[in-house]
């Protein structure tokens, strides 16, 4: 059973994500890190949150499957929006962001 309790933070901070990821170009704060960065903080936080939120099992391999899936439907989506576009660049930032929350999960025993 998941305690539904514990995927609020996640859910909230991919609420986050999707509000950032598809808010048109002229609207983003100027002072923000570089993309590629940004992508790879997002995800890595998202997985930590997501593998926190689950318990072990295939269900977190699920979660982080569906978690990447989502970044690749958002990047698809960007093509709508003004000023954003489709990136691969994107997609394997938000892979090695994810990659780097399941490895600093895994070397802290969680």
């Amino acid at each position: 059973m998941i305690p539904t309790g514990s995927l609020c933070p996640f859910a909230l901070f991919m609420l986050a994500i999707l509000v950032g990821t598809l808010l048109p170009a002229h609207r983003l704060p100027s002072w923000l890190p570089n993309d590629k960065l940004l992508h790879v903080l997002a995800h890595g936080l998202a997985a930590i949150l997501l593998i926190l939120a689950l318990p072990p099992g295939q269900g977190r391999w699920i979660g982080l499957l569906l978690l990447f899936l989502t970044g690749w439907l958002l990047e698809h989506l960007q093509r709508y929006v003004p000023g954003r576009g489709y990136s691969r660049g994107d997609l394997a930032a938000n892979a090695l962001g994810i990659a780097g929350g399941l490895t600093g999960t895994s070397l802290a025993g969680l």
